[in-house]
């Protein structure tokens, strides 16, 4: 076993034994700043949660740190929604920088806003206070562990405000690794989010959302699509519920078109998830939904995306061999050739017939070069003969003056 697999390993033992620990420091409740378990990701969320199978995706690496080590792409990216009671709104902006062999950095912004609700005093007199506005800061780093395993840790900067009196702030981070087979086809990760720092509006203490989420994916290449499943299990520590979800995607090859869906079992309900994104060059758009199963409005999300580099795996795996890896450049790399045979093949076969080319017109200049030189050296020789035969009938006419 390599020496960044006993790491990885390590690292999930002490995740295990964090996670253990809070469960058992914790009383079930429901905390203050749940806006800090939102996924930010419009198609994470039509795919009910599932993000560990991305590939330079910047909002699933705002889900899951350890993304960001498997980054090889600088992006940036926005969304908005707005909440379940239809009042309240939710925005996100992230930005993602690859700094090739030194991993990549994010910096991010997450803000809840309850808008403003109408109250009246004893004198009956009308005024505006907005219940509830939260916003988190967050800075990120990701770097490989070894040739499947990635790592990286976000760390929160978390303010509250409760009817624009009780304000309060914390620290808290997340951390997350993943694992990808070389050919990145499965993923598996694990996350622990909101962990420590508590929040303090006036008299007592009242700890973070804490969670922990396990995620597995599979990822099939067809010859005109690119289909992506995954299944997920998310735990809020202070609640007595697995959150669990499984999503489906199909990317056509052919089309800048995504289709994407899920079903996904929370503490508050039982909803199915769908969506579809739309991409050209670097550019992306998608747009997710989420519909109860039974009462309630369907959630809405809009989000836009820009990678700075249209990156094919074998672009990629120049970015992770500058970070030291070797058997995952080497797999990428021969996955490229065989998806682009065809496109291989007719540029060799262009290059065949630009190199023939080249060689026709060569010898013909040279042929012609050649006739020129002959044409040339035979007008020189059929000068000197006219010359010759010049000089000798005047060498006769002088003889025959001479005669007697």
């Amino acid at each position: 076993m390599h020496r960044g697999s006993y790491y990885f390993l390590s690292y999930i033992i002490v995740m295990m034994a964090a996670m253990f620990s809070l469960s058992r420091a914790e009383t079930y409740g429901t905390s203050s700043l749940l806006f800090l378990n939102e996924d930010p990701s419009p198609r994470c969320f039509s795919m009910a949660g599932v993000c560990s199978n991305s590939t330079n995706d910047a909002d699933a690496a705002y889900n899951n740190p350890g993304l960001l080590g498997h980054m090889t792409e600088s992006a940036i990216s926005f969304s908005l929604w707005g909440a379940a009671d239809g009042v309240g709104k939710y925005s996100f902006a992230n930005a993602v920088i690859s700094a090739e062999q030194y991993g990549s950095f994010a910096v991010s912004y997450l803000g809840y806003d309850s808008s403003e609700e109408e109250f009246y005093d004893l004198s009956g007199n009308k005024y505006n206070l907005t219940l509830q506005k939260d916003y988190a800061i967050s800075g990120g780093w990701g770097i490989p562990f070894d040739e499947r395993f990635f790592w990286g840790f976000n760390v929160k900067s978390v303010s509250s405000s409760l009817a624009e009196k009780y304000k309060a702030r914390t620290m808290t981070f997340k951390s997350g690794a993943v694992y990808k087979s070389l050919d990145d086809f499965f993923s598996a990760s694990i996350v622990l989010d909101n962990f420590g720092g508590t929040i303090n509006y006036r008299y007592e203490d009242e700890k973070l959302p804490s969670s922990i989420k396990a995620e597995a994916g599979f990822r099939w290449q067809r010859r005109k699509q690119n289909i992506y499943f995954g299944i997920s299990g998310k735990k809020i520590l202070k609640e007595n519920f697995i959150e669990k979800g499984a999503g489906l995607e199909l990317e056509l090859k052919n089309m800048p078109f995504s289709l994407s869906g899920g079903f996904k079992q929370s503490y508050n309900g039982s909803f199915i998830t769908a969506g579809f994104g739309l991409k050209v060059s670097g550019f992306s758009m998608f747009y997710a939904t989420q519909f109860p199963d039974s009462f309630g409005s369907p959630v809405y999300r809009v989000g836009i995306s820009f990678n700075f580099s249209e990156q094919r795996d074998r672009d990629r795996a120049k970015v992770f061999r500058e970070r030291k890896l070797r058997l995952k450049p080497e797999k990428l790399e021969m996955i490229d050739l065989r998806n682009n045979e065809k496109s291989f093949i007719n540029d060799r076969g262009k290059q065949k017939i630009r190199i023939i080319d080249s060689v026709k017109k060569e010898e013909k200049k040279k042929n012609t070069q050649q006739i020129k030189k002959n044409v040339k050296s035979s007008s020189s020789t059929s000068k000197e003969l006219n010359k010759k035969k010049k000089e000798k009938k005047e060498v006769y006419w002088q003889d025959w003056m001479l005669l007697p």
